[in-house]
């Protein structure tokens, strides 16, 4: 049995940004499944935010048939038989985790906490030149009078 990765991820479908499918926590994709779908919806950047939910273990030849049932021949093109077996990747170390995600979403929630609380302390932001913001007289221009 292989350990293949669980993706979530979202899905432009046909490449169309305004027609998405998101794979979620509950509903993945395995790794190889998203390399299919990006193949079919027409590349990398149509199927992306991809995050590692977890791991789904299965025998190759069964990821294989369930793909090819589900995709047609595209799965045989995409992972061609090497040594008479089958060539799935089983995933990407580099995605990020659940938990990196979780991580990066409470840093920008706290960095945005402290922008606000700055922009409410009352304190004036330092000036470069004091006329710099200052707004002409409209009526005080040259060759006007």
């Amino acid at each position: 049995m292989a350990k293949f990765q669980l993706v979530s991820c979202t899905v432009n479908l046909a490449g169309d940004r305004n027609n998405a499918v998101f794979r979620g926590q509950h509903n993945p994709v395995t790794f190889p499944e998203a390399l299919v779908l990006q193949a079919v919806h027409g590349g990398q950047e149509h199927v992306h935010t991809m995050v590692d939910v977890g791991t789904v273990e299965r025998d190759t030849h069964e990821e294989l048939e369930r793909l090819t049932v589900k995709y047609g021949a595209i799965v045989r093109e995409l992972f061609p038989a090497v040594g008479g077996r089958a060539s799935l990747p089983q995933g990407d170390d580099n995605l990020p985790t659940l938990d990196d995600v979780k991580a990066a979403n409470e840093a920008a929630a706290e960095a945005m906490s402290k922008s606000k609380s700055k922009g409410k302390s009352g304190k004036a932001k330092p000036k470069a030149d004091a006329d710099a913001d200052a707004v002409p007289d409209l009526n005080d221009l040259p060759g006007d009078n």
